[in-house]
Parts: structure tokens; C-alpha cells; sequence
């Protein structure tokens, strides 16, 4: 059984992310290159943070794709064009935290 522990209003929460970028081939297509992001939330104490939102912004373009932690504080935001983005987590009971990613 799981315990989450919350803290006060204006606690930040802890963003873990990770960038991978990789290659498709295809027979019939041109090699793309897609990026994806994720990562754990968890809090200053290390619970992890359900229901978070996670947002990605590219900092080059105004591509932005947004996702949701899962029970477990997991988040995925798949098949991204490759670039340096923003990425901002905002949890109910903490203060919104932003880190650029694939610098």
C-alpha cells in the first residue's frame, strides 16, 4: 500500500525528466527523428505526485504537448520533434516548477 504525503500550499514539487532521441526507418518513408520525454513527479520529501500536469513546450516553435502524472507520479509525452523544451509540472497544493530539457 502506498502513502502520499502532500505539503503545504507553496511547496514545490521534484521534476525528473529525461530526453531520448531515436530514429525510425521505414521502407517507404524518409528516416524522422522523434524525441520523448518522461519522468517521475515527486515531492521535496520524495512521495510521488499523482495527477500532476506536465506540460512541454518547445522554446524554437509554439509546439506544445501536455500530459498527466499516472497513481504511480509517471508521466510520457511521446514522439515530440526534436528541439530544447520547457517543461512545466502543476499540482494541486504546490507551486508550478518549470526545467529546460534537451539543451
Amino acid at each position: 500500500m502506498s502513502t502520499y504525503r502532500r505539503l503545504p500550499q507553496g511547496s514545490a514539487v521534484a521534476l525528473a525528466a529525461g530526453c531520448w532521441l531515436f530514429s525510425a526507418v521505414s521502407p517507404i518513408q524518409a528516416q524522422t527523428a522523434t524525441a520523448n520525454i518522461n519522468g517521475y513527479i515527486r515531492d521535496a520529501t520524495g512521495a510521488i505526485v499523482p495527477n500532476a500536469a506536465v506540460t512541454a513546450k518547445m522554446t524554437e516553435q509554439q509546439f506544445v504537448r501536455t500530459a498527466q502524472t499516472n497513481s504511480e507520479g509517471s508521466y510520457q509525452l511521446l514522439a515530440l520533434p526534436p528541439g530544447t523544451y520547457d517543461v512545466t509540472v502543476e499540482a494541486k497544493g504546490f507551486q508550478r516548477q518549470t526545467q529546460r530539457v534537451c539543451n
